[in-house]
């Protein structure tokens, strides 16, 4: 079995003490890349995880061959000049050193700095509005990480297109399939009421809640929208709450005792949201 190629993120930030001009021409020659060390006698040791004297240094060296090696989906910005790039670098691509003129002295032996580079086999350049749900996403610290929490969507948009058609629950990432959630319960509603008034921003701040939201009853409504399995624990969390109490689930087997929790199953949002048409064309963006 093939392992699908990870996903990766990278900043070119003025750190990288280079001028304009040279990022200009690292994005026009579609490459990406990294400074750290630039004081090694022997260019072999560039490309040795060990010889680098930081974590940092390390980590991206480890992820640069892992990628020269087996591939991978890079998402690089070069906010120098306030651009973005998205795409993907083929098996067995060979890392390239750049020497250049850095604008800051680095007190080394030829006043060099060497850039380790990978040049993309596939790209594509992302424009300010284009993107935004991965763009709220981004990892916000490192120069160079793996993005755990991007769930295939960068890969995706590389292989498949910008504008993707959406053909089922699970082409939304989390965060989507939690905003859907919210619009469904907000214009559909359930028993009797719908959602009036979001109380906290969607996801991200309870462990057991992704929607505490204000009904059109003036009261409380929490709201779970599950990704994974592990339905029995997060209803017992969820039970907690005792006030209108919501479980958005994709398990059409789910079994729960608990009367006082709702549970939607995913493809009632779906059926709802396949009407939505100028919704869903935003969705795929």
């Amino acid at each position: 079995m093939i392992e699908k190629s990870l996903e990766y993120f990278i900043r070119h930030t003025e750190i990288l003490e280079l001028n304009h001009s040279q990022i200009q021409a690292l994005f026009d020659d579609q490459r990406f890349g990294f400074h750290f060390e630039s004081n090694f006698e022997d260019k072999k040791d560039y490309l040795e995880e060990k010889k680098y004297s930081t974590p940092q240094g390390r980590t991206a060296i480890r992820y640069l061959l892992d990628i020269a090696k087996n591939g991978g989906y890079i998402w690089a910005e070069y906010s120098l000049i306030k651009k973005i790039m998205i795409g993907y670098v083929e098996p067995n691509t060979q890392i390239e050193l750049i020497s250049l003129d850095p604008n800051k002295d680095l007190n080394n032996k030829d006043g060099k700095l060497i850039l380790k580079t990978l040049k993309f086999s596939k790209f594509l350049e992302i424009s300010p509005q284009e993107l935004l749900m991965l763009k709220a996403r981004r990892p916000r610290q490192g120069t160079f990480v793996r993005w755990r929490n991007c769930f295939g969507k960068l890969t995706k948009v590389i292989d498949q297109g910008i504008s993707q058609e959406i053909k089922e629950w699970t082409d939304l990432t989390p965060d989507l399939q939690e905003i859907v959630s919210y619009e469904y319960l907000r214009n559909v509603g359930i028993n009797s009421w719908k959602i009036k008034h979001l109380l906290m921003p969607i996801g991200r701040t309870m462990k057991d809640i992704d929607i505490y939201a204000l009904n059109t009853n003036n009261e409380s409504v929490f709201v779970q929208v599950t990704h994974l399995g592990d339905d029995k624990n997060k209803l017992q969390s969820l039970a907690q709450y005792k006030s209108n109490l919501v479980y958005i689930s994709s398990n059409p087997k789910l079994s729960n005792q608990n009367t006082e929790i709702t549970v939607i199953n995913s493809d009632d949002i779906f059926r709802w949201l396949l009407n939505q048409l100028d919704y869903m064309k935003q969705l795929a963006n």
